[in-house]
């Protein structure tokens, strides 16, 4: 039993850690890339996107609420974040390791409310998107900090909603997660709407 237990430590230990979400996109799709959509010093609307016939298509719309005050050993990284780069990326570089624990789970229903972000997943008609929130924490050394709550927002040619359980592998949280996840697209939508009006004018 104890040899068993052994084993099974071995083994659990040397699984490979989850992709990042970016490595996951260009692994699927063969590219990757991250435009800034909106952002303040408070939050930041992103598309992580895959190219198609030279056009980006966005995969995954990251909305990420920085901490505030921001931590001293993450600011250098972080300012590079805000000029566009990728968060899991950054961090991997400069040396941190990424957990994520997880806040919650949910589907936002197909709706016409959210029409510019299916433009922007190329999607032919209203879907619905899966969602979910995590606490994005950066690990070195004795050190854990923790950078922001970030929500994503999956297209179904990426990602599912059962895909996203299978990944995380815990039980969904109910609506609070869409909720929130809701909220937080306000300013981001009405931008893009705004964006449409003063090009169809």
């Amino acid at each position: 039993m104890v040899a068993a237990t052994c084993i099974a430590l071995l083994v659990s230990c040397s699984s490979p850690p989850p992709l990042l979400n970016s490595e996951r996109i260009e692994q699927r799709f063969g590219s990757y890339g991250v435009e800034v959509i909106r952002a303040d010093e408070n939050i930041r609307y992103s598309s992580l996107y895959s190219l198609e016939n030279s056009e980006p298509v966005t995969r995954t719309l990251a909305v990420v609420e920085f901490a505030d005050p921001m931590p001293a050993p993450l600011r250098a990284a972080h300012q590079q974040i805000v000029s566009g780069e990728s968060i899991g990326a950054t961090f991997t570089s400069a040396g941190w390791s990424i957990d994520k624990p997880l806040l919650g789970y949910d589907v936002l229903a197909a709706s016409p409310r959210f029409e510019h972000i299916y433009e922007l997943m190329r999607l032919d008609e209203p879907a619905p998107l899966a969602v979910h929130r995590y606490r994005l924490q950066l690990l070195q050394g004795d050190e854990a900090l923790e950078y922001a709550i970030i929500s994503e927002i999956h297209s179904p040619a990426y990602l599912t909603a059962e895909e996203v359980r299978e990944i995380y592998g815990q039980p969904w949280s109910g609506p609070t997660t869409a909720t929130a996840v809701d909220d937080l697209l306000a300013p981001l939508l009405e931008q893009l709407s705004s964006a449409t009006r003063s090009a169809g004018g």
